[in-house]
């Protein structure tokens, strides 16, 4: 069974220096505790519902994020006894409403197993707990870097009920929140605050998002732009060593967009001569026959 209180303390133990991750990584995202809790999960509606809430990361800085862990603030109400439920997280693109930024598109999903839900013996008290669950380099879409995140159960055997820790609006600290947080009915996602306040009513759960900035692998050719599913550095790719039909059309999807549209400079790899980082110039700030005629000659040269 996996032991939330275990993975707490084995958190702090890393965090003082006793060991060390797997992958370094830094907080992208950070909300404490200041706003009670509210656990809507019980027997009777586990196995249907779900609940989901979203942030964004930085909307100034336009490449992707690699995601390396996060942090749930959870909490368990009324029970005398502990119990166990199988957790399953979705991470995705956006709140997984899909009604708060972003597509709401999965970009992973884990079973956690066995998940000890701890007893809450105290009258109107609950008792508090961290999960930890490890990400495999979650990659974010770029922009705003927009995460949501959905909790589902399935063998729930808890006596009293769960869920989460809550934070108001003042409790994230890093990273930008979002009013509402998500419920799925079994039926259809719809959105909810607990209040009109936009600072101590706002349904944010407790949460800290861990990982890096992406850093694309260094490109082979100045046609290198994108990999092997057209995906570009602004949509979670790039560069991947091998010149194919990804780089193709990346670069002809992003030369035909408007000209007041940022992501058509993803096809701007040399200067109006044609010259790129080849031949000691590169990206100009305009598209143009030059990133066109150096594209072609650099497509059908392949990587060295």
């Amino acid at each position: 069974m996996f032991n939330a209180r275990l993975a707490a303390l084995l958190a702090v133990a890393c965090a003082g220096g006793f060991c060390a991750p797997a992958h370094a990584q830094f907080p992208l995202t950070f909300s404490v505790n200041d706003n009670g809790f509210f656990t809507p999960f019980n027997a009777g509606n586990a196995g249907t519902v779900r609940y989901g809430d979203s942030v964004w990361i930085d909307c100034f800085a336009a490449q992707p994020f690699v995601l390396s862990q996060i942090d749930l603030g959870l909490a368990t109400f009324n029970s005398q006894t502990a119990g166990t439920a199988d957790i399953i997280l979705t991470i995705t693109d956006g709140d997984p409403s899909g009604f708060v930024f972003g597509t709401g598109r999965t970009l992973y999903e884990v079973t956690i197993p066995g998940v000890v839900l701890p007893e809450a013996p105290v009258a109107d008290q609950p008792t508090l707990f961290t999960l930890s669950v490890p990400l495999p380099s979650v990659l974010t879409r770029g922009g705003c870097n927009n995460v949501g995140y959905s909790v589902r159960l399935a063998n729930f055997n808890f006596a009293g009920s769960f869920g989460f820790q809550c934070s108001t609006a003042n409790g994230q600290t890093l990273g930008f929140y979002t009013n509402n947080a998500s419920f799925f009915n079994g039926n259809n996602w719809s959105l909810f605050a607990f209040g009109p306040n936009t600072i101590t009513q706002i349904a944010q759960f407790t949460m800290t998002l861990s990982g890096a900035a992406f850093v694309p692998p260094a490109a082979c050719s100045p046609a290198d732009i994108a990999n092997t599913d057209g995906e570009t550095t602004l949509t979670g790719g790039g560069p991947d060593n091998a010149i194919d039909n990804g780089d193709f059309t990346a670069f002809f999807s992003a030369f035909f967009l408007g000209e007041t549209d940022p992501a058509r400079l993803v096809a701007d790899i040399a200067n109006t001569d044609g010259e790129t980082v080849v031949e000691g110039a590169g990206p100009d700030g305009a598209v143009d026959n030059g990133d066109f005629t150096a594209f072609f000659a650099y497509f059908f040269l392949g990587c060295p």
